[in-house]
């Protein structure tokens, strides 16, 4: 009984001694406890980071609101908002130049010339130097280069345009002559037709008229461009016919001479001038200057013949 007393006792040391290790378990659950307190702590500190206060920097109310209307919780939003604006402005060389920056609708016309020069447009509408196809006035060049300088032209895009418009213009060009060329021959090929085998005595005949009458070849070309050859050898062939037959002129001094008509000859032909439709589109021509001043001076020409001191064509 007494060994069965003794081994009681000794489980009750056991029991009591497992019992203040199991307390000193307790403590360990009180230090796991006041980690995850600390955790907790850590946890909320992080919390308050994030929600930067803004205000507590006195910010002037302006930049406050930009911070309010973009919604920036701490500083590095900020730096993120800088860089990407950076990226998308085009600026990671640091090259102020590159930025174009355009003026808003209630802006000054002026505000645009930033823009246009950092685009290409020169200095001064001289500088665009614009191409000039060779043996052509630089008049409509100089105008362009005004408009383009108006209207913000980068020089690049001016010189490509007024070089196309050359080649479309000259394309224009050739075409027109081509055509020019192509009626004259037919012309030429009616003429042909018309006159038969007296062509070339014929066109002799105008050449002497043309030269009795002190016209070159320049106003003749002039003339038959205004009227079409036909006509125009037509009329001086009409002329030369009064002035002598078969070579041989009258009151004259034979072909290449000097050659005049009688009074009531060269009074014959002044009614016909005043009656034929293409002399007188001829006179009056607005646009054909050479053509004009020929027709004025066969007139005085014929006048001088038919009465000396009758310089009038009316």
């Amino acid at each position: 009984m007494a060994e069965g007393g003794t081994s009681g006792t000794g489980q009750s040391e056991g029991q009591g001694g497992t019992q203040a290790q199991g307390g000193t378990g307790g403590q360990g659950g009180t230090g796991s406890t006041e980690g995850q307190a600390g955790g907790g702590s850590a946890s909320a500190s992080g919390g308050q980071s994030q929600s930067f206060d803004w205000k507590s920097l006195s910010l002037d109310p302006a930049l406050q609101n930009v911070v309010d209307a973009h919604q920036w919780k701490g500083p590095a939003d900020v730096l993120n908002s800088y860089t990407n604006l950076q990226k998308a402005m085009g600026i990671r060389s640091g090259n102020p130049n590159r930025v174009v920056i355009l003026p808003g609708e209630k802006d000054p016309p002026e505000a645009w010339n930033d823009v246009f020069t950092k685009l290409g447009r020169p200095d001064k509408p001289e500088d665009y130097a614009l191409p000039v196809p060779e043996g052509h006035p630089k008049d409509f060049a100089d105008q362009a280069s005004k408009w383009f300088h108006e209207l913000g032209i980068p020089k690049g895009a001016a010189v490509k345009l007024a070089e196309r418009w050359n080649a479309t213009m000259g394309e224009k060009a050739t075409a027109a002559q081509a055509a020019k060329n192509e009626k004259i021959q037919q012309d030429i090929n009616d003429l042909r037709t018309e006159w038969g085998t007296d062509y070339d005595k014929n066109t002799s005949l105008v050449d002497k008229a043309a030269e009795a009458f002190g016209v070159d070849q320049n106003i003749l070309s002039a003339l038959k461009d205004a009227l079409g050859p036909a006509k125009a050898m037509k009329f001086f062939h009409a002329i030369g016919s009064k002035l002598g037959v078969e070579g041989s002129y009258v009151e004259g001094k034979g072909a290449g001479g000097d050659l005049s008509m009688t009074p009531a000859q060269a009074q014959a032909e002044l009614t016909r001038l005043r009656n034929d439709k293409a002399f007188v589109e001829m006179w009056n021509s607005k646009t054909d200057v050479k053509a004009r001043q020929e027709a004025r001076h066969l007139m005085s020409k014929l006048q001088q013949l038919a009465a000396p001191g009758m310089t009038n064509f009316q």
